[in-house]
């Protein structure tokens, strides 16, 4: 199994990385003991919080994933003594944890968990873990729950564990499953484990069921399946789709965003046409969002045509966006200013997205001028973010200027994360800032996040500041952060 046969080159290749960090410390002034104390620091402190009974079972949770990622006997140790914790949330975290790390006594744990659990998600997972650890062959047991499983949140969990375990065994339940079972989240469950085992002889019921349904929970479900395929056959039916002018303006777009991930252009042509019909606009729309997506090259000319074109500010705005998609934004991003301008907060708030892929350093002022005028909240959000995209010392301080302008815990905790996108020491430098200026719990946990985001071996003495906190939340974000930082990913709970 792929899981299996990966598991320890992924720990020798953490081992690699963690000594290439300490090189790259030691190159910026931070040693290679001060790595490692912060990385033990940070190990003890997420030890310490999952065996804090009086913690919010949610954090503890959070906590566990934590410990997951990482790979050392005294954590394992630790994710095995919370196989018996009273709440199965914890226990499922700890099950999904050791499902990765194999080692004395795990298998063993594993096999009671499943026998005297009454939890049928938990035995789920536990199935699930035991067969990619390659302990024994758990497939017969999955395939009679995916069957005949009483609740369907238990079929579907089994259906997406036969995905996730890429064994070929698991394809004849799943068939069945999918053209069976009574409930469509089971159904959509086994089609995109399906998908993910590469069953070809399944593509075409695919189709059939994403051309069929009306349901667009299910629709957009069909819609990754065949993402996941990304066969020729798989893209004709994704075009098919697509061209459905009828249907829902969102799946089709689903769908020319799915065609634009495989690489396929070929439904170009047909975009083009009807962006010149003079017919119903949602469909001209659709063309001109379509050409970004797929990233059409040869639309250019004919994007700027409709951009420079009269009257139509959403045909324009949606060219606008293609052409940014297509790496011409630069030239028209004076002319987007006067959009920042518009009457309409749709145009406003696509405008400053659009700005936002473009990244030109010359419309900050614009983006800090829009801000100030605008009180609509979706519209202040979309400059922020805008803002966060343009790597510059200016970004920097528009966002730092708009933080002590807005009251709004949702905006600031926006800024702060638009500062985090910024690899840059002012950015940095707005972060400690903002931690040392500011108590609420929300607004400094961005602020840890952000620092660990910035790759900056030196904010490892900020983020140990924290893992002493009296608030647990904060301690977790501060170690994991170290993690971050560390060993340059973690997983986020």
């Amino acid at each position: 199994m792929r899981n299996s046969r990966h598991r320890r080159p992924r720990v020798v290749w953490r081992t690699a990385w963690f000594i290439l960090i300490c090189i790259g410390a030691w190159t910026c002034g931070v040693s290679r003991q001060e790595v490692e104390l912060a990385e033990r620091d940070a190990r003890n402190t997420v030890l310490s919080l999952v065996h804090d009974g009086d913690l919010d079972v949610a954090l503890v949770a959070e906590a566990v994933s934590v410990l997951g990622s990482l790979d050392r006997i005294d954590v394992r140790s630790a994710l095995l003594t919370l196989l018996d914790h009273p709440d199965e949330i914890v226990v499922l975290r700890a099950v999904e944890a050791l499902g990765r790390h194999d080692g004395p006594g795990v298998v063993d744990a594993l096999r009671g968990v499943f026998e005297k659990t009454e939890n049928a998600l938990v035995k789920v997972e536990v199935a699930a873990a035991l067969e990619r650890l390659n302990a024994e062959s758990m497939a017969p047991w999955l395939a009679e729950t995916l069957g005949n499983g009483q609740m369907a949140m238990v079929r579907s969990r089994a259906a997406a564990a036969f995905g996730q375990l890429e064994n070929p065994a698991a394809v004849p339940p799943l068939r069945r499953a999918f053209g069976e079972d009574p409930d469509p989240v089971v159904r959509s469950s086994a089609a995109l484990a399906l998908a993910r085992l590469e069953d070809l002889q399944s593509l075409p019921a695919i189709a059939d069921t994403l051309l069929e349904t009306r349901q667009l929970s299910t629709s957009l479900v069909m819609v990754e399946a065949l993402e996941e395929f990304g066969t020729a056959g798989a893209i004709e039916h994704l075009e098919t789709v697509a061209k459905q002018t009828t249907w829902q303006h969102s799946l089709r777009i689903r769908c020319l965003e799915a065609l634009g991930g495989l690489s396929a252009r070929s439904i170009g042509v047909y975009l083009k046409e009807q962006m010149l019909e003079e017919g119903h606009p949602m469909n001209r729309l659709l063309a001109v969002d379509g050409l970004g997506w797929i990233q059409d090259s040869t639309a250019v000319e004919l994007l700027r045509s409709a951009f420079f074109g009269p009257g139509n500010q959403p045909l324009r705005l949606s060219a606008a966006w293609s052409l940014a998609r297509l790496g011409h934004g630069f030239e028209i991003s004076e002319e987007l200013e006067d959009d920042l301008k518009s009457k309409h907060i749709p145009f406003r708030r696509r405008a400053a997205e659009i700005l936002g892929i473009i990244a030109d350093k010359r419309r900050i002022p614009a983006l800090r001028n829009a801000f100030s005028e605008n009180r609509e909240f979706s519209v202040r959000l979309a400059v922020v973010q805008a803002l966060g995209k343009i790597h510059s010392a200016g970004s920097v301080e528009a966002l730092g200027w708009a933080f002590h302008r807005d009251a709004s815990l949702e905006i600031r905790e926006s800024i702060i994360d638009a500062l985090g996108q910024i690899a840059l020491t002012e950015a940095n430098e707005a972060l400690n800032e903002i931690l040392s200026e500011n108590e609420e719990a929300v607004l400094q946990a961005a602020a840890l996040r952000g620092l660990a985001r910035s790759g900056d071996l030196k904010q490892l003495k900020t983020l140990r500041t924290y893992i002493k906190n009296a608030e647990p939340g904060l301690r977790l974000e501060a170690a994991r952060g170290i993690f971050e930082l560390a060993y340059g990913e973690i997983q986020q709970g």
